[in-house]
Formats: C-alpha cells, structure tokens, sequence
C-alpha cells in the first residue's frame, strides 16, 4: 500500500503557513517532523511512504493537479494547522477530483479542533490529537481491508452522514519508543537553514511534547496544542513528556555522522532542569554542533547559562509579554518583571545571545502606556533581536474563552491573521487599530536604532 503525506501549494496570495509550530506564516523553511516521524514508522512497517512537500519546492496547484493524475497512492495524510485550514479545503478538492478511491486523513491542530470541517463524505478521516499510533492502527486496518470505525482517536462520517467521534487515545507513554525523523524524505534539505546559526547542514530536532507554560493565551507548537485541544475534552492539561537523555543523545550522534553541523531545538520549552540539559549539551560540544533553542526564563539560573555558552549554544528564544507586573499576573506568567530581567542578564553575562519576542496584547490591562513601558526597558536588555508580535486569542485557550465573553475579538470570533502586523483583540482601553500604529512605531525605532543595527552588523562577521 502507498502512502503519501502531502504539504499543499498555496492557493491564495498569502505566505504558505508554518505547520510545525503552527502559530505564524513561514518566515523561513521549517521541517514537519511530526509527519517524518510517522513517515519512518509507517516505512518500518513495510509500507511504500512518499513525501510531497509543494511549498518548499516551489510548486503550484497546477504541479498538484498534474501530479495526483499520475500518483496511485491509497492514503494521502495532510497536518493542517489554523492558519492552513481554508488551504487545506481547497487541496481537498483536487485530491477528491482526481484520486477520489484514495483516503484523506488529516491530522493536527485545525482538524482536532474543527473535525466537522474536513469531513464531506466517506473517504474522509480526521485523526485527532497525538497521531502516531493512531495512524498505525488505521493504516493496518485499511491495508487489510478492515473497517477502521472501531479505530480509537479517528473522527469519521457513519453510515446515516453523521460525524463519529470516537473515544480518544491514550497519549504515548514512552517517546524513545519512536523512530528519529526520516529526514532523508525531504528531496531538498538544503533549503532548510537558521540565519542565528549559519552553519549547515543544518537540521531540526524535537526532545519533547506538550507544554509546562500555564499563561492564558499559550499556544504551544502544532502537535502539543492538538494534544492538549483532544486532552481537554477527557481530562486536565497534560504535563509535558520528555524522550530520555540517552534518547536525545543517540540522535544527535546520527546526525553528526550525517554531517549537520547545526541544530535547532523545536521543544516550547528547551531548557526544564540542568540535570535534563547538561548530558545533551555535552552531546552538543562532543560533535562540535552549534544549536539553539526556545526556552522559559524560570530555567534560566547561573549554572544553566554557564552550560549554554560552554556548550556552543548560539542564541536562546524567549517570549516576554509585559513588564507590568500586573499583566504578568493577568496572563499566569508565573515570574515577575524583576525575575525576567535578572534571567535574561544571566544570559547576556553568559554571552548567550538572546531573542526576544515582544507578545503585545495579551490582557485587557494593555495600555499604550505599558506597551510603551514595555518596549522601553527591553530596548535596555541588550538583546541581540527584539521581534515584536500581537497576540491572538486562539480557539483551544483560555484567552479566547475570556476575549470571547467579553467582546475583546474583532468581528466577534476567531479568524486567521499575521500576528506579526495585525490585531484581532479589540480592548475598550486599546484598540486594535491604535495596538497595530504602536506597533509599526516601535517597528521603525527598532529599525533605526544604532545598536540594534550594530547588533545585526556584528552577528554577520562573527
């Protein structure tokens, strides 16, 4: 049986979405490992896998279109996120044109979410939260010509054009019992890169799922959020589920035998305790990879900022919302104005350089003031980028529960935008209007300002 998982052309004039983390439009080329993960496990089980991404090579729905008239597989799998859903639909009508005996499973956050969405008829199939053994099961009953309704963690249409949810799956317990990434799917992994890095080949890597972070508009990356979505329904937030450090170690050692010579860390939160980090980072240096990550700042401590830059860890990405103490307790930071400043000096003492994305927005307590407060003392923190964001009340979080109830949402409900120019919450105190002229302001500060720009100058000719 041939399998297939598809990354469709855009269909509009939009950049394509990210689909990995899921909560932005691509920037630069990133890796699906979720879907090469299955890809290898799906080949491990004697399956014919194929892998067509449309966006990194460059190709049109035309290329779509000529290519499902030649392809016979049997199973085409699509990870849909918010941002990629209406692009999703429209992919599904040229696969149901062209290849309509072939199943259409979709996996990730927007499908968890909108299962009703995705399902038109009975070729259809939405796999729900963690897709892994989920997908295995229902691969193994379609390739033996079984029924596959009794399959757990599958939404499907019934006999009578009903939606049927099926219970949920239990969450993997043990991740090193996954195979690493197939990366060797990927027919052009030289496009891939990390300009904070700048060493290739260059590479992605995932230790972990799931998120410890309990701020009240926290989207965690693609496959964390479709956990946590189809995890609410059953039970309470999931703590996140960490691969071994012996784990993690194997893979990075195939990877040096592979040739990368640069890593980037994928996990929403990287560094958790010095005792999970400090066997990796030694890992690191052993094969001479230079790396970087996104981390919380409750795990910043002197000894872990020693590790980082010991270890050739290039840059550390972390996300401050506020300087206001009393939006910080709003959102459920759980760290104080004080505390972040102190982590992200560890850093900078440390000479880790440290990226630091703005979130604007995120409590009703959001003035033009405090954005101002704000954008003035992390201008003082001589990071080596300040990246600057509007939050969105995603579906999912308890953000857009609150934004929701209140009338804080543009239009009223949810809806795709950039979040890197644009605004959907609304606040009687700010509005989203006057949210986004603020934003381009500090925009062009930024732009302007002379040790920013020699921060830029620097990093190239370092």
């Amino acid at each position: 049986m041939k399998i297939t998982f598809l990354v469709p052309p855009t269909f509009d004039k939009n950049r394509p979405a990210e689909r990995s983390l899921g909560y932005s439009y691509m920037t630069q080329p990133t890796m699906n490992l979720y879907e090469l993960t299955m890809a290898a496990m799906l080949e491990m089980d004697g399956y014919s896998v194929a892998y067509e991404d449309f966006v990194i090579t460059n190709r049109t729905h035309h290329d779509l279109e000529r290519f499902l008239i030649m392809d016979e597989s049997e199973i085409y799998f699509i990870w849909s996120v918010n941002l990629s859903l209406e692009n999703d639909l429209a992919a599904t009508k040229f696969i149901q044109k062209y290849s309509p005996e072939s199943y259409l499973v979709y996996m990730g956050t927007a499908p968890t979410m909108y299962a009703d969405r995705f399902l038109t008829n009975h070729q259809q199939i939405v796999v729900r939260g963690e897709p892994e053994l989920t997908v295995r099961d229902l691969c193994r009953h379609i390739a033996q010509h079984e029924t596959y309704r009794d399959v757990y963690g599958i939404s499907y249409l019934n006999a009578n054009e009903e939606i049927r949810h099926n219970p949920s799956r239990e969450l993997i317990p043990d991740l090193d019992n996954l195979p690493f990434p197939a990366r060797n799917y990927l027919k052009t992994p030289d496009v891939f890169y990390d300009l904070r890095l700048k060493k290739v080949p260059y590479t992605e890597m995932l230790t972990s799922r799931g998120s410890n972070c309990h701020c009240r508009h926290c989207v965690p990356g693609s496959l964390s959020f479709a956990i946590e979505i189809e995890v609410e329904s059953v039970a309470k937030k999931t703590n996140p589920i960490f691969r071994s450090t012996e784990n993690v170690e194997r893979e990075i050692e195939v990877l040096a035998k592979e040739g990368y010579k640069s890593i980037r860390f994928l996990d929403d939160n990287f560094i958790t305790t010095e005792k999970r980090l400090l066997p990796i980072a030694k890992a690191l240096k052993k094969y001479g990879i230079v790396w970087g990550c996104q981390s919380h700042l409750n795990g910043i401590t002197e000894h872990v900022a020693a590790i980082l830059s010991e270890s050739g860890c290039r840059y550390v990405e972390v996300t401050v919302e506020s300087f206001d103490d009393e939006i910080l307790k709003d959102i459920r930071k759980g760290l104080t104005s004080a505390e972040i400043q102190e982590a992200i000096n560890l850093l900078n003492n440390h000479h880790v350089p440290v990226y630091l994305n703005l979130l604007f927005g995120t409590s009703h307590l959001e003035t033009a003031h405090t954005m101002e407060d704000t954008f003035k003392k992390a201008r003082k923190l001589k990071v080596h980028h300040v990246n600057l964001m509007i939050a969105t009340p995603v579906p999912g979080t308890d953000f857009y529960k609150k934004a929701k109830e209140n009338g804080w949402i543009l239009g009223g409900d949810y809806r795709p935008v950039d979040m890197l120019h644009q605004s959907l919450v609304d606040y009687p105190n700010l509005s989203n209007q006057e949210m986004q002229r603020i934003l381009f302001w500090f925009k062009l500060k930024l732009a302007l300002s002379p040790r920013f720009i020699y921060y830029r100058i620097r990093h190239w000719f370092r």
